[in-house]
């Protein structure tokens, strides 16, 4: 079992490219089951944070892979094919 605070000092990393892509800044909770619907990451530092972040990117929990001691692998372009799925049809 993991605790929610124990995320907050992941890494969170692209499977797809390998980049890293932040640090969790949020966690969106669903109310009613308890169980978390994505993970809330801190927009990029443009320009040596000068020019403030870039957009906070969302984590949906299904992109989620691997969560490590260090690190937590995702997926997303899973989560990109599957949202293009269901918008088609």
């Amino acid at each position: 079992m993991i605790n929610l605070n124990n995320l907050f000092d992941k890494d969170v990393i692209s499977i797809i490219d390998a980049s890293r892509l932040g640090e969790i800044y949020d966690i969106e909770i669903n109310e009613v089951t308890g169980q978390i619907n994505s993970l809330i990451l801190r927009g990029r530092l443009r320009f040596f944070g000068l020019l403030g972040r870039k957009g906070n990117i969302v984590v949906p929990w299904g992109c989620v892979r691997v969560i490590g001691d260090e690190t937590i692998l995702v997926d997303l372009q899973v989560c990109i094919e599957k949202k293009s799925k269901s918008l088609l049809g």
